[in-house]
């Protein structure tokens, strides 16, 4: 009598079991349907897939060669004081006046003619950090620039780097201001040297044997310290003339290279896009006839 009892329970929990799994199975089925329903619709027309995307292909190639190609090219600048940031201010303007199309005010900005500015398109400016994870100093900028003639590179690098921001009334006070410090630091020096050169030969007149075969000088000073102060000025001088070889706000570090192969159009950019709204449109088209 228990095994009858307990033998309904047991086939009961098992019915159980196979309806659960059913529905699982069910609603996996919906799942997958749905993630491949657009696929479905999409292959319902499969001559007409296959023409939107011959269609697609065609005009990526044609506007391949036929849309005006734009280049791209870029150069490093360093800033003698690594604390400035306020030329970032200025590229960023620069790039505006272009986004505007303000070709007059980017031709006086940059001292050329208005011809030659309409051919500049985009300046995008990079920071190169001391510290990248930090981001707290900025050691020199990558200017990039977007062109329709890949030849005015050294045009533009030229006019951003010297008419644009050294010539700018800002910086152009500041490397007159650093030149003057420079040149009266300069004089200063070499006055310290000649009297640095005139007490070496005080100590050295005033040096002469004894009878007892050894010196006596007549200054209580080291000659040994006045020659290393002497080597001191001297290595600074050094310095300081290297300096007054550059004494602009810039220096390029690294030019700008003339770019043959087009930054756009290209296929790359173009098959993704035109596939892409093909795909789209067969889409639309196929699921209006699905739906109907």
């Amino acid at each position: 009598m228990s095994e009858q009892q307990n033998r309904p329970a047991y086939h009961e929990d098992e019915f159980d079991v196979e309806v659960m799994a059913g529905k699982l199975w069910r609603i996996q089925k919906k799942i997958w349907k749905k993630i491949f329903f657009p696929f479905t619709v999409l292959f319902l027309r499969p001559k007409r897939l296959v023409l939107i995307m011959g269609i697609s292909i065609l005009l990526a190639v044609i506007l391949r060669y036929t849309l005006p190609p734009f280049y791209e090219s870029s150069f490093v600048i360093k800033p003698s004081n690594s604390g400035d940031v306020y030329y970032l201010g200025m590229l960023h303007d620069l790039n505006l006046m272009l986004k505007d199309k303000n070709w007059p005010a980017v031709a006086e900005k940059l001292k050329v003619d208005v011809a030659t500015a309409e051919k500049l398109h985009q300046v995008d400016v990079s920071p190169i950090y001391k510290n990248t994870f930090r981001q707290d100093t900025i050691t020199a900028v990558e200017i990039a620039l977007i062109m329709s003639d890949a030849m005015l590179i050294d045009t533009f690098q030229q006019s951003i780097l010297t008419n644009y921001l050294c010539g700018s009334p800002y910086y152009f006070k500041s490397k007159q201001i650093r030149k003057k410090d420079l040149a009266a630091m300069e004089v200063r020096m070499v006055a310290d040297l000649e009297e640095n050169d005139s007490l070496k030969k005080v100590l050295t007149r005033n040096a002469f044997p004894r009878g007892n075969g050894g010196f006596v000088y007549g200054e209580p000073l080291d000659p040994l310290k006045v020659y290393e102060a002497g080597f001191a000025m001297y290595q600074k001088m050094i310095n300081l003339r290297s300096e007054l070889e550059y004494t602009e706000s810039f220096e390029l570090v690294k030019p700008g290279v003339v770019r043959i192969k087009p930054f756009f159009p290209r296929l790359i950019i173009l098959l993704p896009v035109f596939i892409g709204i093909g795909l789209i449109v067969c889409l639309v088209l196929n699921y209006r006839e699905y739906k109907g």
